[in-house]
């Protein structure tokens, strides 16, 4: 069951640059689908994370999952997350959370000032 989504569409890659010791120049490769999800929403967790820190307060353990769901709760929803509404996994997506894309894409900013706020 998903809680959160990301872009996972590898039709809507982003650009990736590449640079190692095989290839002696920079390239541009398009990277879709989860291998570019998953690194993204693994940032935003580390950006919340690093911020809690920085104010002088505990990173999430165990207790992230609560607290993205309490960020969810009341009229600040909209302000914290994405509703995607329209698409299907075999299921079919709609208002707030859903078996496809969970509560929705999180909005970085927004939810960091949430969870940092949480004690």
């Amino acid at each position: 069951m998903p809680d959160i989504a990301a872009a996972a569409d590898p039709n809507t890659a982003a650009l990736v640059v590449l640079d190692t010791n095989v290839m002696p120049q920079l390239a541009l490769y398009p990277v879709g689908g989860t291998s570019w999800a998953c690194p993204m929403t693994a940032g935003i967790v580390a950006q919340i994370q690093n911020a809690r820190v920085a104010v002088g307060k505990s990173m999430f353990g165990l207790n992230l999952v609560q607290a993205i769901y309490n960020a969810a709760a009341g009229n600040l929803y909209h302000y914290r997350y994405y509703d995607v509404t329209t698409g299907n996994n075999g299921n079919v997506a709609g208002p707030g959370w859903d078996l496809v894309t969970g509560l929705g894409v999180p909005l970085g900013p927004a939810l960091t000032a949430a969870l940092i706020a949480l004690p």
